[in-house]
């Protein structure tokens, strides 16, 4: 193949769109886009996009202490670039690997949130079952490696709370980000998950507290009664108040810390304010404050406080939706044997 030779413009149509003219005469240079091993084809080099036999890897997850379905899903979506994966990519990613471990893990299916530390997940490729083909692709599949790398440094940068030397990337935001209390990292270190699996099976136990008092008081309007008197059967004791000053005095008690949306786990105690509006009608701003009973595998939360419900997302009559959760401090004050 010969590459291009300049093109000569013998007159005609000169004129184009944004009131460019080509000369009317002379010669114009066109580049020579060929080059020979760079443009030319070869089998076997197909865009993996339109290969019909193309399959994307796999990867191997051990399942750590505190891991769930839906945080291995999110993180894996992360690391494929997909930084802002909305909530039903991250459920659809949460079936995927379902499918892809039910041969070796036939239970998964009926039983997700039953994982164990140890268990090795067959995570797979970010588009092998569809779910995710087509959505946030077009930047990757273009070339761009350089902004995906950005991309995935950034979030790395902020699932580790953290900022790197150098030159912020476009569209960070500066950030305070409290770390763990030190007393936090030292209790789960050095016993090999002990204190993190006695912790959770603590916070089931508060759940199923929180759904025998909700049953029982089976009211609407007093939600943070329930809340009370679930943590006063293990002897911590808040006066009777609203739930926003509920909320305000367990997170000022230093015995719970927030925790994120996506990590929320039965036992987990969750508060939020009434709209503006709601507020506004009312004169106070009551807001309402509740304990997490289950968390579905697309992500769902149930929960409990004068009766049992399903756990909307921030809007409508609510905002600002919290998440705390019991500190080794409180599970060594209040948990079980604490008094014996």
């Amino acid at each position: 193949m010969t590459a291009l030779q300049p093109y000569r413009l013998d007159g005609g149509v000169t004129r184009m769109s944004g009131n460019f003219n080509l000369p009317k005469e002379g010669m114009l240079e066109i580049p020579n886009i060929w080059q020979p091993g760079i443009n030319s084809f070869k089998p076997g080099r197909e865009n993996p996009r339109l290969a019909a036999d193309a399959k994307p890897a796999s990867s191997e997850h051990i399942v750590k202490p505190q891991d769930s379905l839906w945080k291995i899903a999110k993180h894996a979506l992360h690391e494929a670039g997909d930084l802002g994966a909305s909530g039903t990519q991250i459920a659809h990613k949460v079936q995927s690997i379902i499918q892809a471990n039910k041969g070796e893990n036939p239970g998964l299916g009926r039983y997700p949130n039953e994982i164990k530390p140890g268990m090795k997940l067959q995570i797979p490729g970010h588009e092998a079952a569809g779910e995710e083909r087509g959505q946030n692709t077009r930047t990757r599949a273009e070339g761009r490696p350089e902004r995906d790398e950005a991309r995935r440094n950034r979030g790395e940068r902020l699932r580790e709370g953290r900022k790197t030397d150098g030159d912020p990337l476009p569209g960070d935001k500066a950030r305070e980000v409290k770390p763990k209390a030190e007393s936090d990292r030292n209790d789960f270190e050095g016993d090999g998950g002990k204190l993190a699996k006695a912790m959770k099976k603590f916070g089931q136990d508060i759940a199923d507290t929180a759904v025998r008092i909700a049953n029982k008081l089976g009211t609407i309007g007093d939600c943070a009664r329930g809340p009370r008197l679930t943590f006063s059967e293990y002897d911590f004791h808040l006066p009777p108040a609203i739930a926003t000053r509920q909320g305000r005095m367990v997170h000022q008690s230093g015995l719970f810390h927030e925790v994120p949306r996506d990590e929320v786990r039965p036992g987990d105690y969750g508060v939020r304010d009434w709209n503006k509006r709601v507020t506004k009608a009312h004169g106070v701003n009551k807001g309402d404050s509740f304990i997490v009973t289950n968390v579905g595998a697309n992500g769902s939360l149930r929960g409990a406080n004068d009766h049992n419900f399903r756990v909307p997302e921030d809007g409508g009559r609510y905002r600002n939706l919290k998440f705390y959760r019991p500190t080794p401090e409180f599970f060594k004050k209040y948990g079980p044997g604490a008094n014996s």
